[in-house]
C-alpha cells in the first residue's frame, strides 16, 4: 500500500510541476457587468475557451495568510488544475448565480483538500470566502476527515455529513460530482447518488449553523444567490468537467444524473 501511496504522489508532483501562475486575472481588477442572466435550461461550460462573463473565473486571495511563492491555477486540455502548495487563490465566478444546477468532475491527490463553495459573498482581496461547501477530500489520508463525518468528501461542510453508502473513488481517480440549490434546498451528489439534502429554512439546519465555525457569520446561507468559488486548499487537485445551468423551475431539474458518464456530460 504505502508503494501504491509513493507511486500516486508522484503522478500527481510530474503532472503539476509545468503549472504557472497568471492564467486568470484578479477579481479586484475586473468589473463585470452581472445585469444578465444565463438562461434558463441552457448548460454552459465553465471550463471552455471563452464562457459567458457572468460565470468567467478569476483569481480570488482567501484567507488572512500572507500568499507562498509559486503555484497557483492552469488551464489547459479542458481542465482547470491547482498545484499543490501554492498560494491559496482560489477560482471564483465573477457574478452571483441562483436557482443553479452545478455538475462537475474531480480528483484530488494523495492527502489532498478542496471544495466547491457556494452562495458566496465574497470581495477583493485577503478574505474568507463565505459560503456552502461541498467538501473535496481524500477520506483515507487528510487529518479533517478524522474530524467528523461532515467534513469528509460530499459533505456541506461542518453541517451535514454524506450517507454513509457513499461511493468515493480513491487520489488521482475521477469523481462525478453535483450540486442542486433551489429555493432553499439543496442536494449533493457523487458517482451517481445523492449522498446529502437540506434545506435551509428549516430549523434543525439553522441549528447546524449555530453549531458549527459559521455560526458569527451574520445570516449565512440565507442568500438566493452567490458566486461559485473552486477552492485552492495548497492541495493539488483538478477539475476535468464543470458545467452549470441557473435560474431554474421545478421542471427542470434532471432526477438521473447517473446517466452522465466518463466523457463530455451530454442532455
Amino acid at each position: 500500500m504505502r508503494r501504491e501511496q509513493a507511486v500516486i504522489s508522484l503522478i500527481w508532483l510530474v503532472a503539476f510541476l509545468p503549472a504557472c501562475r497568471g492564467t486568470f486575472a484578479d477579481l479586484g481588477s475586473v468589473t463585470p457587468n452581472c445585469a444578465n442572466e444565463l438562461p434558463a435550461e441552457k448548460w454552459t461550460d465553465l471550463l471552455a475557451k471563452n464562457p459567458p462573463e457572468e460565470v468567467a473565473l478569476v483569481e480570488l486571495h482567501e484567507h488572512s495568510t500572507p500568499e507562498k511563492s509559486g503555484g497557483g491555477w492552469v488551464q489547459e486540455n479542458g481542465r482547470i488544475s491547482a498545484r499543490g502548495g501554492a498560494t491559496f487563490r482560489s477560482l471564483i465566478t465573477r457574478c452571483p448565480v441562483g436557482n443553479f444546477e452545478l455538475e462537475f468532475a474531480w480528483s484530488v491527490s494523495m492527502a489532498g483538500n478542496s471544495g466547491i463553495k457556494y452562495l458566496v459573498s465574497a470581495s477583493p482581496g485577503p478574505t474568507f470566502a463565505k459560503g456552502l461547501e461541498y467538501q473535496i477530500l481524500d477520506d483515507a489520508h487528510h487529518p479533517d476527515a478524522r474530524a467528523g463525518e461532515n467534513r469528509q468528501s460530499g459533505a456541506l461542510y461542518d453541517l451535514m455529513a454524506p450517507a454513509k453508502t457513499k461511493k468515493l473513488n480513491p487520489p488521482g481517480e475521477t469523481n462525478l460530482g453535483r450540486i442542486v440549490f433551489k429555493n432553499g434546498k439543496g442536494e449533493h451528489w457523487l458517482n451517481g447518488a445523492k449522498i446529502l439534502e437540506f434545506d435551509t429554512a428549516n430549523a434543525e439546519f439553522q441549528k447546524r449553523i449555530l453549531q458549527s465555525k459559521f455560526r458569527h457569520i451574520p445570516d449565512f446561507a440565507r442568500g438566493a444567490r452567490g458566486h461559485l468559488l473552486l477552492q485552492h486548499h495548497g492541495d493539488a487537485v483538478e477539475f476535468s468537467q464543470l458545467r452549470i445551468r441557473s435560474n431554474l423551475v421545478d421542471d427542470q431539474v434532471v432526477r438521473n444524473p447517473e446517466r452522465w458518464g466518463p466523457g463530455p456530460a451530454r442532455r
